[in-house]
This record gives C-alpha cells, sequence and structure tokens, in this order.
C-alpha cells in the first residue's frame, strides 16, 4: 500500500497471474449468478452480490480479492463491464424472469383494487 492509501499498481507480471487465476476459476467454477438490473445500483451493493455470487461457485478468496480490486480500479462503467465479465449468462434470464413478475404483481394490485372499487 502507498502512502496515500491506494494500493501499488501490480507489475504486469502480476497482472498476468491474476488473469490466470481469473480463468482458472473460471473454468473449474463457473461464473456467478447474480442480478444487476432491477437491483441496488449502489457500487459496493454490486461489488457485495458479485463476491458473493463467486464464493457461492466456490472461489477461492484470493481469486474474489482479485476481481473486486479489478471492479474499483476505474470509474462506474469499468466496475460494471468487469461484473458482467464474471456473470453467468443464465442471470440475465433470472432477470427478465424478476422484471416479468414486477409486471405481474402490479397487475395483481390493480385488479385487486378494481375488485375492491366493485365491491363498495
Amino acid at each position: 500500500m502507498s502512502m496515500y492509501g491506494k494500493e501499488e499498481e501490480d507489475t504486469p507480471v502480476q497482472q498476468l497471474a491474476n488473469i490466470g487465476l481469473i480463468e482458472h476459476s473460471i473454468k473449474d467454477h463457473g461464473k456467478g449468478l447474480f442480478q444487476l438490473v432491477g437491483k441496488d445500483g449502489n457500487a459496493h451493493s454490486i461489488l457485495g452480490r458479485v463476491a458473493a455470487a463467486l464464493k457461492r461457485k466456490g472461489w477461492s478468496p484470493k481469486a474474489v480479492n482479485v476481481v473486486i480490486n479489478h471492479m474499483t480500479s476505474g470509474d462506474y462503467n469499468h466496475l460494471l463491464r468487469v461484473a458482467v465479465s464474471v456473470q453467468d449468462p443464465r442471470s440475465l434470464k433470472l432477470e427478465a424472469l424478476a422484471s416479468e413478475m414486477q409486471e405481474l404483481e402490479f397487475e395483481l394490485e390493480m385488479m385487486r383494487d378494481e375488485l375492491e372499487e366493485e365491491d363498495e
């Protein structure tokens, strides 16, 4: 850690080792299942969901930390790009189903209101 509280930049060799660790983790354990759409978009919330999903898949703490450090090494768009790079494509189906479920819940609530008005 530098005197300014920021971690020193990795050497090219460390960067290659980190890439290898991530590739190995994806190959051995798969990508994480987590939602981005329809959830809290706060960066800390996203970091938590990504870390938890990768841990559930069996990623080592070191591999999870490499991903989190990479996510926080740039701006918000960079954070999202890294998150998507370790996101299981099936997560998109989960997001679509969650969105559809919200729409159905809204329709159900509207129907309940209409029935209550008719009963009055």
